[in-house]
């Protein structure tokens, strides 16, 4: 299952890539290891953020990266840093390393890593975030996620489903055989009973989307609709069946 959301994130991560950053972001990265007893723990963050005043966006995006790289390295330090640049992501990690030297010493030796890539993509009049993370804090397993945003480059306000489509519930409505098709389910199958967990066990969309060629693609990560035994899902439903509901050009 890891196997499959690494590929998953690979494939994007270059297509993304392709269609250029943005001119307007930094890119960053780090990279820290530290010794656990006779194993090493380690903290690996690639990373881009906004550093230009005149970008009615930046806040927005930077704000999401910040609250992004303080959760996933478990730091709970208070300050002002608006930008999320390279002083910043090397505090956190330290934080991280803290935090599990605070478990060593209560006789708590098993590694630690942490894995993560924040990536921001210029489109005409939007701009989409892209943040992973691949870790182990303890536990039965590791855990992995993606999340994408979406600001719009006038207001910074976050964007929606909604604001992308005329009718969210035709939309679901025309989604919802993709998703079974996906996950190899017949259109009559009780979500319920193949181990779903949609509330009301009636399919739903959630936000987490991101367009390819104007392709639609749905990601639900691990523990959002199903158990980790059975991984994230992620699925397209073409241009093609959706182009009459688009209110906004992906």
């Amino acid at each position: 299952m890891i196997n499959r959301f690494i590929i998953a994130f690979l494939l994007f991560a270059a297509q993304f890539n392709a269609h250029s950053q943005g001119k307007k972001s930094l890119h960053g990265e780090l990279s820290l290891s530290y010794p656990v007893g006779t194993d090493t723990s380690s903290v690996n963050i690639l990373f881009d953020y906004y550093d230009n005043n005149d970008l009615a966006y930046r806040d927005s995006v930077n704000r999401k990266i910040l609250e992004f790289v303080k959760l996933i390295t478990i730091n709970e330090t208070k300050s002002n840093v608006r930008i999320p640049d390279l002083e910043f992501i090397r505090t956190s990690a330290e934080e991280f390393k803290k935090a599990q030297y605070e478990l060593i010493e209560e006789d708590y030796f098993n590694p630690w890593f942490l894995d993560a890539s924040v990536q921001i993509r210029e489109h005409k009049k939007y701009v989409t975030l892209m943040l992973l993370v691949y870790d182990y804090t303890g536990g039965a397993h590791p855990n992995s996620s993606v999340e994408y945003f979406h600001f719009d480059k006038k207001t910074g306000q976050r964007l929606y489903l909604k604001d992308f489509f005329s009718n969210v519930d035709e939309l679901t409505v025309i989604a919802e055989p993709f998703f079974r098709k996906e996950r190899d389910l017949p259109l009559d199958a009780d979500l319920s009973e193949e181990g779903f967990w949609f509330v009301d066990n009636t399919f739903h969309l959630n936000e987490n989307f991101y367009f390819v060629n104007g392709d639609l693609m749905i990601f639900y990560n691990n523990y959002e609709v199903t158990a980790y035994a059975m991984g994230p899902t992620e699925f397209k439903i073409p241009k093609a069946d959706i182009a009459q509901l688009f209110i906004r050009k992906p």
